[in-house]
């Protein structure tokens, strides 16, 4: 007698049906929307998603470099818009706590860390790089200290960012080194374009494929705004680089001022001015044949001695486009000196975020995603042009009441008569600053979190005498 089979199994193999792979597939579909959350509110009072989505919205941070075919899995909790919303979250807030904790307060979304850094790791830069681009922008309605006449003050510069020592940076970066050794951290370098005293970023590039500040920075002159007057240091004090920015600058009816190496040579020296400045022409060599003259550009050349209290005479030497019918040889000096402002940008990005100068990240490509999204989360913590304002009312005010004494300093101009330096900070007693006790609670507040190294006024407003020629 042969084995017989269980009754249920016979009962539940009769009842079975076939079906198609269209309707596998439809179901399919309906269980994944019912898997899917309920949409998140697209404000949240004034805070930190109003000011990201008053920039961008959550279709186009959904749509940020999407694939154009549907393959791959879903992802059914945390799409890739609140991923990046988190992301920028969790690296611009100051109080502590991990991924998974900023991503509950921002979106009550829980998941484990180890999933988030899964889909960190799967993000693309070319995602950072696409926000970067919608997100930041000019400030509406920049106060008058922010420009000169109608140009707007720009500067671009370069900051390097310490990497963790774990496998996959020691694999894939190398450390730099000097005559003392090598390096203890490899650096992951970025070049940015910063409004100045609004200290709002304009465009940033990350080098994430290990690209120097230079060829970054290159790469940021086709986002120069119109009108604006670009500001340098020495590294791009030379004929290539300001031949390649006056081709932008140009259409866009901006100009530059760059300061020069004493050292460089140029081809041409015209007659001195009545200001002490004069025209020289300089030349920038072909990339292609380094033996070979690719232009010329005419600069206005002008020397400068500054002396400040407790330090040795600096001599400058400045390179320009602006004539002098549009500024004179000691108002461009003194324009110049605000470059540093950009300097303050970058401590700020490292130290009010609490970062200092290491990444938290343990990749290179996670370090590029959480630069590109201190940036992103600076210029979100300016706001409005009323932010900006009061928060550049609050830091001059603190430099006035530190140095109140040394406000008076004179200007020596060679052939003129002595100014007073008080113009230089008239902006001090501006009318958009905030109320006295407002001030004297944010000072207080800063004067205690702030180290020793940082609690000096900045160049700009200590005294100095200056010398033309």
């Amino acid at each position: 007698m042969g084995m017989q089979k269980h009754p249920k199994k016979q009962r539940l193999k009769s009842t079975c049906k076939t079906i198609s792979p269209r309707q596998a597939k439809s179901a399919r579909k309906r269980k994944a929307e019912a898997r899917k959350p309920a949409e998140q509110p697209l404000h949240d009072s004034g805070g930190f998603l109003s000011l990201l989505l008053a920039r961008i919205g959550w279709d186009e941070l959904d749509g940020l470099n999407q694939r154009k075919h549907g393959a791959g899995r879903p992802a059914y909790r945390l799409s890739r818009g609140r991923l990046l919303a988190a992301l920028v979250f969790h690296y611009t807030v100051s109080w502590a706590g991990t991924f998974t904790e900023h991503l509950f307060c921002l979106l009550s979304i829980q998941m484990a860390e180890s999933t988030l850094s899964e889909r960190r790791q799967a993000l693309p830069f070319e995602v950072f790089a696409q926000l970067l681009g919608r997100v930041l922008r000019p400030l509406v309605g920049a106060v008058p200290q922010a420009c000169h006449r109608q140009w707007r003050l720009i500067a671009i510069d370069g900051v390097s960012f310490s990497l963790a020592n774990t496998e996959r940076v020691k694999k894939k970066c190398k450390k730099g080194g000097n005559q003392k050794g090598r390096a203890a951290f490899a650096k992951l370098q970025c070049a940015a374009l910063v409004e100045l005293v609004m200290h709002n970023p304009l465009a940033a590039l990350v080098g994430t494929a290990g690209e120097s500040e230079w060829k970054l920075a290159l790469g940021l002159l086709d986002h120069l705004p119109e009108q604006c007057l670009l500001l340098a240091d020495r590294l791009y004090g030379c004929g290539a680089f300001l031949v390649a920015a006056m081709e932008r600058l140009k259409p866009k009816k901006g100009h530059f001022l760059v300061r020069v190496k004493e050292s460089l040579q140029v081809v041409r020296r015209g007659k001195r001015l009545k200001d002490g400045s004069r025209w020289v022409e300089i030349k920038a060599l072909d990339p292609t044949d380094p033996h070979r003259v690719g232009a010329t550009l005419r600069v206005r050349e002008i020397y400068a001695t500054i002396q400040r209290r407790g330090h040795r005479p600096a001599r400058v030497r400045l390179w320009t486009s602006l004539s002098c019918s549009d500024a004179s040889a000691q108002e461009l000096v003194r324009l110049y000196m605000t470059r540093w402002e950009q300097e303050l940008y970058f401590r700020e990005l490292k130290w009010h975020l609490g970062v200092n100068d290491l990444l938290r990240s343990q990749t290179p490509e996670t370090a590029a995603q959480e630069v590109a999204a201190m940036i992103i989360g600076s210029s979100l913590n300016l706001g409005d042009s009323g932010t900006a304002l009061a928060h550049l009312a609050i830091g001059c005010r603190h430099s006035q009441r530190r140095s109140k004494a040394r406000v008076g300093a004179t200007v020596l101009c060679a052939g003129g008569p002595a100014r007073n330096a008080q113009e230089t900070i008239a902006f001090l007693s501006s009318s958009h600053a905030p109320a006295r006790s407002t001030l004297a609670t944010e000072e207080k507040s800063e004067n205690h979190r702030r180290p020793a190294a940082f609690k000096h006024p900045p160049p700009l407003m200590k005294n100095y005498r200056m010398a033309l020629g």
